[in-house]
């Protein structure tokens, strides 16, 4: 904090500026300027005439005395300072002014506007010594019967608030000697006067000695400060001083989750015993719980810069208009009156994202400090107030401004909230808590208060087309009412069938997923967030990036917040996972939604999250009723379930024409009864249905058995993708335009649901994607059928299935393998069935390589 003055702010001072310039020179007594020896002495007395030494104590007179050297050196005083010690305080509304007209027409000053006597020389004689009404604008004059018209400046320091008292360019006369004493209260000695008996002067709240100095300046060219320094006291008692600050805090807009004013008012009521209350020296404020600085406030602001500011100088703040969030008044000992000013937005520094600059100028007197406003680890707010300058504070009002604008948003709930402010005073005191509390009103009809926060967002869902099997971009959108519950996390489960080509996308590197700054490549959507409360929110716009693994997820997604919104540029990068089921082909999107941003509450009022990367989306193939479904919780541990309708049209004009080869499997020439393999490769065309079930019936040359088999996967593990290594009876592989890797996997024999043939699945895994296909093995006179059924609706490129193998006892070969001199012809029948109801029925042939006749 910086405090300056230039003018007469506390009178019991200020009078004495003026009295160093009157009276003529005594006879020269040393041929070397300067103060003689021991010629600078202050008394502090009480009313017994004995030494004042208690803290906060209103001393009945203090005494000054100073003698200097000036006779015979060739110069005279030129400037005379007397500096007061840090926290000696006069109160400027404990006398009464003299009137000016009528003093200057000849008038006698009353006797309620004497603060003291001054005498001059070693034989001079005691005037009395009063305070003169200041004309406008200027300082408040002193006189006395002879008068006192010297001019004369007063001065706060800025290294420790004390009061300097200067007289300056002085022409000559000055006393070599001066005797002044000033009344502690001054109607104890006015004599005839009528006034109430308040003190005028008040010593420190600091214990230990008190240094008063003494500094003069000759006439000579480039001439230096000669200084003195007398002692007091030393003060005791400082930690027995009264102190009982209080806080009062008052809301404009007491309505939840609303912008509003708030007005936080620091008071040090003072007592009207012998001593005074200790002065405040720190202060941290703690909004009330839920109390939020809105982002949709910075929106029209500008920032005032440490430059503009510039703390350290008496000159007037040059802030930008735009800047200004709010008002101060501060009112203390040493001010005729309370000063008011404006608080302006300042520079984050460092840590410090918000920070408030405190400026007020009235009379030539110019306040400056610094605030910090920051939320602390659990949200709240708190404000600081460090080393305020020992002036005597009565009360500080920071007053930030109102309106659909304002800084400042309400809490979520209604009921009662409690402000706190821990104040420490001057003098090692215990330290003092104040409470203030108020009641917030609900924003939603009918809510009680206090009472739970609803929960009770909407969810909408948007697409570029619904046409089956197309491209598509798709949006889901999160709509939360003003005073409803914040939400924390996320998860949608995409339509069964709206495929995400992730795979095929760049990812992101996990070193540059934390922060967002992910390459192009990996981009896949969009995302557009507005927060804040009432009418004016902030909207953040960001993207949304493909990354690696995450919270065991297979693929995870970055969506990276940034944005400019006002003077402040925000960033945020918040990681979601991405799994797919292996059985439906669903994905789901899970993510924590970030409470706060570079330290300012996030209250989320809209949530688009966009995937319209070109080619990213695929729409289902397959026209029956799909939805979005999600889950969303709030920060209060309540939830919310939605299913939105995403309806497909246009299936029946997808075509169906999957192509499929057969080839057997064998080493060396085959004979009956031997071991065999079968491959079979199915090839897809890019545009049409996806294949959702296929039956294929074996030739009644080729048995199935699994007698040979070491062990059968329970329908628990292989639910799991957990199956043992010795159910297994084949391999699989399936290429998709969703992924730049194949998928692969094997066949295992699994136990059967009921009674009756083993089952065999199929676990398909490449490119962070799992498919899972279920099957059944029956016989049908003689001839082994298996069906595949429940593919999800995923687009495939190719599906290639290997079952057994030479030396493996799965197939066998139960015939001949020639007939009537030729290669038998081993006919399979296929037929498949497409996710939009199209079939697609073939009969092939599998060549045997028999060598037969010759």
């Amino acid at each position: 904090m910086a405090l300056y003055a230039r003018r007469a702010l506390g009178l019991s001072l200020v009078c004495l500026g003026a009295l160093f310039a009157v009276a003529p020179l005594p006879a020269a007594s040393a041929a070397e300027f300067g103060i003689a020896p021991g010629g600078f002495t202050v008394q502090m007395l009480n009313a017994e005439g004995e030494p004042e030494h208690r803290a906060g104590a209103h001393p009945d007179r203090v005494l000054i005395d100073f003698a200097l050297e000036t006779e015979e050196t060739g110069t005279s005083v030129k400037d005379l300072a007397i500096d007061l010690p840090a926290g000696f305080l006069g109160d400027s509304n404990a006398l009464t002014a003299c009137p000016r007209q009528a003093h200057e027409e000849g008038e006698e000053c009353p006797p309620e506007s004497q603060e003291g006597i001054v005498s001059f020389g070693n034989a001079g004689e005691s005037q009395p010594l009063y305070v003169l009404e200041a004309e406008p604008g200027e300082p408040t004059g002193f006189t006395s019967k002879t008068g006192l018209a010297i001019p004369f400046e007063l001065e706060l320091r800025p290294d420790d608030y004390g009061t300097t008292l200067i007289a300056e360019n002085l022409e000559g006369g000055v006393p070599s000697s001066a005797h002044i004493e000033l009344w502690g209260v001054p109607a104890h000695h006015q004599v005839d006067s009528s006034a109430a008996a308040a003190p005028l002067l008040t010593t420190p709240s600091v214990c230990g000695p008190l240094e008063f100095g003494l500094r003069i300046r000759s006439r000579e060219e480039s001439a230096e400060w000669l200084s003195e320094i007398a002692e007091a006291g030393p003060l005791t008692g400082c930690q027995e001083l009264p102190f009982s600050p209080r806080l009062s805090m008052h809301l404009s807009n007491p309505v939840a989750d609303s912008p509003t004013g708030l007005a936080m008012t620091l008071s040090v009521p003072q007592e009207d015993g012998e001593l005074a209350s200790a002065q405040l020296r720190d202060v941290s404020m703690e909004m009330p719980p839920g109390i939020t600085v809105s982002p949709g406030a910075a929106a029209g602001l500008a920032l005032c810069t440490s430059a503009q500011l510039d703390l350290d100088s008496t000159d007037p703040a040059t802030c930008p208009a735009a800047s200004q969030v709010g008002t101060v008044e501060l009112d203390a000992a040493i001010l005729p009156e309370p000063i008011i000013g404006s608080i302006y937005l300042g520079e984050p520094a460092g840590s410090e994202r918000l920070r408030l600059f405190v400026v007020a100028i009235k009379s030539g007197l110019t306040v400056k400090f610094v605030s910090g406003m920051q939320p602390d680890s659990s949200g709240l707010m708190r404000t600081t107030l460090r080393d305020l300058p020992q002036v005597g504070i009565d009360k500080i009002s920071l007053n930030l401004s109102g309106g659909s604008t304002a800084l400042l948003a309400t809490p979520l709930g209604c009921g009662p909230i409690t402000g706190s402010g821990h104040f420490v005073p001057y003098g090692d005191g215990p330290a003092v808590d104040s409470a203030s509390t108020t009641a917030i009103a609900s924003v939603l009809p009918g809510l009680p208060c206090p009472g739970s926060l609803p929960f009770a967002p909407r969810l909408s869902v948007a697409a570029s087309s619904h046409r089956a099997g197309h491209a598509s971009s798709f949006t889901t959108i999160l709509h939360r009412r003003a005073g409803e519950a914040l939400p924390k996390r996320l998860s949608f489960t995409m339509p069964a069938g709206l495929s995400t080509a992730l795979g095929a996308v760049g990812t992101c590197p996990d070193s540059l997923a934390a922060s967002g700054d992910c390459p192009p490549a990996s981009r896949v959507g969009s995302v557009r967030a507005e927060a804040g409360s009432g009418s004016s929110g902030a909207v953040l716009n960001g993207a949304i990036y493909r990354a690696g693994p995450y919270k065991r997820a297979p693929f995870s997604m970055v969506m990276a917040f940034g944005g400019t919104i006002g003077p402040f540029t925000f960033s945020n990068a918040v990681r979601s996972s991405v799994r797919v089921d292996g059985g439906s082909g669903r994905a789901t999107i899970a993510t924590d939604l970030p409470g706060t941003m570079e330290g300012l509450s996030l209250r989320f009022r809209e949530i688009a999250i966009s995937l319209d990367r070109a080619g990213l989306v695929r729409n289902p193939t397959s026209c029956r009723p799909h939805s979005l479904d999600a889950v969303f919780e709030s920060q209060e541990g309540t939830s919310a379930s939605f299913s939105s309708p995403y309806p497909v049209t246009g299936c029946r004009r997808l075509r169906f024409a999957p192509r499929w080869r057969a080839k057997l499997l064998r080493r060396g020439p085959l004979r009956k009864h031997d071991s065999v393999g079968l491959r079979l490769s199915t090839k897809f065309r890019r545009g049409d249905a996806s294949m959702s079930s296929m039956l294929l019936t074996l030739p009644p040359a080729l048995k199935l058995g699994f007698g040979g088999l070491a062990e059968i996967c329970s329908r628990a593990d292989a639910r799991r993708n957990l199956c043992p290594s010795g159910s297994k009876i084949g391999v699989a592989q399936a290429l998709s335009p969703l992924l730049d890797e194949p998928m692969q996997g094997s066949v295992y024999v699994v136990q059967p649901s009921g009674n009756g043939e083993p089952d065999t699945w199929i676990a398909l895994t490449g490119g962070g994607m799992t498919i899972s296909v279920k099957g059944e093995s029956i016989a049908d006179h003689g001839r082994a059928i298996t069906r595949m059924s429940g593919l999800a609706d995923v687009p495939l490129s190719s599906l290639t299935l290997r079952l057994g193998g030479p030396g493996e006892d799965l197939l066998s070969f139960d015939t001949s393998p020639c007939r009537h001199g030729m290669p038998r012809r081993l006919g399979t029948e296929i037929l498949a069935r497409a996710q939009n109801g199209a079939r697609r029925e073939v009969r092939l042939n599998i060549p045997t390589g028999a060598r037969c006749g010759g």
